[in-house]
């Protein structure tokens, strides 16, 4: 563990209301902490910061524990401006890459650290497509008789099909399914149907 990274040097920007400065606390330090060893063995983009509100979590994993490629979600936009703001104040530009909540976030993931949102419906939200996107992360199912062969590794396009799928917007599936083979309707249908 590396413990030159000085915490002190983040700050709330742009979300100045408080009376202190800093943009840490004992919640982002406990995290790191216990997900040391975890953090140190993932591959590059194998760790996952959702809800990290001013990118202390972000920062010190690469900092301290030389994680590299993390993906990052955040609800708020002063949220992401923190991160990029302290960023610069750490010195740590890089390394990191802001993504919205979709299943691209946690494919291959093998690290997932965070801060638990405000509201049971946030958490379940991204409980849900975390555990969606760790069950369909296998191997894709075998191509429907009469359709295309589908690609041997399930691509990104195949995972959000079957997430939307899971979540009961099948419509929407087939519609990813469709815009990214040129499938028709009804092949697509029989594609997702298959899930």
């Amino acid at each position: 563990m590396n413990n030159a990274f000085d915490f002190q040097v983040l700050r709330r920007f742009p979300d100045v209301a408080g009376h202190n400065p800093v943009a840490v606390d004992a919640t982002d330090r406990l995290v790191l902490a216990e997900a040391a060893s975890a953090v140190e063995e993932a591959s590059a983009r194998q760790v996952v910061v959702v809800g990290d509100r001013y990118g202390a979590m972000t920062l010190g994993a690469i900092a301290l524990h030389g994680a590299d490629g993390v993906r990052v979600h955040q609800d708020l936009l002063t949220g992401e401006q923190s991160l990029a703001h302290n960023a610069v104040r750490a010195g740590v530009t890089v390394g990191f890459e802001q993504l919205p909540l979709t299943p691209e976030l946690f494919v291959g993931a093998t690290v997932v650290l965070g801060q638990l949102p405000k509201s049971l419906d946030a958490l379940r939200e991204v409980a849900q497509l975390a555990a969606t996107v760790a069950a369909l992360s296998a191997p894709g199912p075998a191509p429907v008789a009469g359709t295309p062969a589908a690609p041997v590794a399930t691509q990104r396009w195949e995972l959000e099909a079957r997430v939307l799928k899971q979540a009961g917007k099948i419509i929407e599936a087939i519609k990813v399914v469709r815009k990214a083979t040129g499938w028709g309707l009804k092949e697509s249908k029989d594609f997702v149907d298959r899930f």
